[in-house]
């Protein structure tokens, strides 16, 4: 069951109103719509008790990443990109922290080999493990690097929409599936392009505030463009 949390937008737990509950919190709202499992405790243990390693690779994004996840992933551990289960680890920490705990998830990707490959959707002061990262003890790998995936406007409410019916499966998601694009597009300019109900869901805010980490920790984050 989640509870409370603390650290940055400190969190409380309210009234049912979707899945099981909603957190108060500007991120873990987010992903509470998106996901009716959402654990706002597990996820805020995993955030601070958690180290990666030197190496580790975040891939950061306001939208789903499709198609191009599986190149960036064997590019990551030095793989083919057809390897086989390429894809099955549970790379997006926050939700496989959710469905198997904090403490679990942290034993089970110390087994994974190499390079590691993770992903999220949070915003800086949310990253699902201790940030900023400390400097290498050895220097003999470089630092987790995390590269923050943007694009154009157009491109990212697109690939929302396509994903629409993927997520749609509970009553908070169901009022954005529209059956044109153009009722879609017109939704997110009455909503002042907010994928959902909430100040942090839309993708320019996401960018601005990645842009502005980017810029006073350029050792470890990167803006990448995927147009």
């Amino acid at each position: 069951m989640a509870g409370s949390c603390s650290g940055p937008g400190s969190c409380k737990i309210l009234p049912k109103s979707f899945g099981e509950f909603e957190v108060n919190c500007d991120q873990h709202t987010r992903y509470a719509l998106l996901c009716p499992g959402w654990n706002a405790q597990q996820v805020e243990l995993l955030r601070e008790t958690w180290d990666c390693r030197p190496g580790d690779v975040w891939l950061v994004s306001h939208f789903p990443i499709r198609g191009v996840q599986r190149l960036l992933v064997s590019l990551v551990e030095g793989r083919s990109p057809w390897a086989d289960r390429l894809l099955e680890k549970p790379m997006l920490a926050d939700l496989a922290c959710c469905k198997k705990g904090a403490e679990n998830y942290m034993r089970m990707v110390d087994a994974w080999p190499n390079r590691r490959c993770f992903k999220t959707h949070m915003l800086p002061h949310g990253m699902p493990c201790r940030y900023p990262f400390q400097a290498s003890a050895t220097g003999e790998l470089p630092g987790p690097k995390i590269l923050v995936l943007m694009a154009d406007p157009r491109n990212v409410y697109a690939l929302w929409w396509s994903c629409l019916p993927l997520l749609c499966n509970h009553p908070p998601m169901k009022s954005l599936q529209k059956e044109k694009f153009a009722d879609f597009v017109q939704n997110l300019v009455e909503t002042g392009f907010r994928i959902f109900d909430h100040e942090v869901s839309d993708y320019f805010s996401f960018s601005a505030a990645w842009a502005a980490e980017a810029a006073v920790s350029s050792h470890s984050v990167h803006l990448c463009n995927m147009d």
